[in-house]
C-alpha cells in the first residue's frame, strides 16, 4: 500500500512543479510582461528581512475532513513530510517563480485501500501581483493550449480538460491526466482556479480505471467557496 501511495505522491508533485514553472512564466509572455522574480531584501546590517505574515483568513480557509466524504482519512505532519507532501516543499514550487506569493495552506487526505487508493492535496496561494493576475487569465484563457503543453512538459500518456472546471472563481482550468508510474497507469485530476488576488490547486490521484469519491472540480468548489468568504 505504501508504494501505491509512493506512487500517486510522486505523481501530484510532479503535476504541481510543473503547474508552478509553466502557468506564472507562459502566462507573463503571453500578457506581453516580463516576467517578476522574487526578490530578497536586506536591512541596513545585511541581514534578510522578516516576510509579511500570512493572511489569517486565508490560512484558515483550508480544506478540511469534513468536506470530504468519510472514506478519507487527514495527513498529520509527519505522514506528510513521509509521502513528500510539504507545505514548504509545495510552496516552494510555486513561489520560486511568483513574486509575492506564499502558501497560506497545505492539507492532505488519503482514502486507504489497494484497489482504489486516493491521495487529495489542496493548497492556497496569495497575494499575486496585478500583472501576475492578468498573465494567470490570458493563460488559462486557451484550455486546449494548457493541456497541449503540459502532455508535453510531463510526458502523460494523455491529457485532457476536465468538464465543469471553467465555471469556478474569476479564472480557471481543470486538466486530467494520465502517466505510467512504473507500470501502473495513474490519473491526476488537477484544477487551478484564481480568485482575486489567490491561487489555489486542487487535486485528486487514483488508480486509472476507479473513480475517486469525491471529484478534483467538488474539492475546487469548496475550497472557493471559502477563499470568496476569506476574502470579504
Amino acid at each position: 500500500m505504501k508504494r501505491t501511495y509512493a506512487i500517486l505522491v510522486t505523481l501530484l508533485v510532479l503535476v504541481s512543479t510543473t503547474l508552478a514553472c509553466n502557468l506564472p512564466t507562459r502566462a507573463a509572455e503571453r500578457a506581453g510582461e516580463p516576467r517578476n522574480l522574487p526578490q530578497t531584501t536586506a536591512n541596513s546590517e545585511g541581514a534578510q528581512e522578516t516576510e509579511e505574515p500570512l493572511d489569517e483568513d486565508l490560512v484558515n480557509a483550508a480544506l478540511t475532513l469534513d468536506d470530504l466524504p468519510d472514506s478519507f482519512s487527514a495527513l498529520n505532519e509527519r505522514q506528510m513530510d513521509e509521502f513528500g507532501i510539504s507545505k514548504e516543499g509545495l510552496g516552494n514550487s510555486f513561489t520560486s517563480a511568483l513574486s509575492e506569493a506564499r502558501p497560506q495552506n497545505v492539507t492532505a487526505f488519503h482514502r486507504p485501500g489497494l484497489a482504489n487508493a486516493q491521495i487529495v492535496v489542496s493548497t492556497v496561494l496569495a497575494p499575486l501581483t496585478a500583472v501576475e493576475r492578468i498573465a494567470f487569465d490570458v493563460y488559462m484563457a486557451n484550455p486546449e493550449m494548457v493541456a497541449s503543453e503540459f502532455a508535453g512538459e510531463v510526458g502523460a500518456q494523455e491529457v485532457r480538460l476536465i468538464p465543469g472546471a471553467r465555471q469556478i472563481g474569476d479564472s480557471s482550468v481543470g486538466l486530467s491526466l494520465l502517466s505510467d508510474m512504473n507500470g501502473i497507469p495513474m490519473r491526476s485530476d488537477a484544477v487551478i482556479v484564481r480568485r482575486a488576488q489567490t491561487i489555489q490547486v486542487a487535486m485528486i490521484s487514483y488508480p486509472d480505471g476507479g473513480t475517486p469519491d469525491i471529484s478534483a472540480v467538488e474539492i475546487a468548489q469548496i475550497m472557493d467557496q471559502k477563499i470568496d468568504g476569506a476574502l470579504r
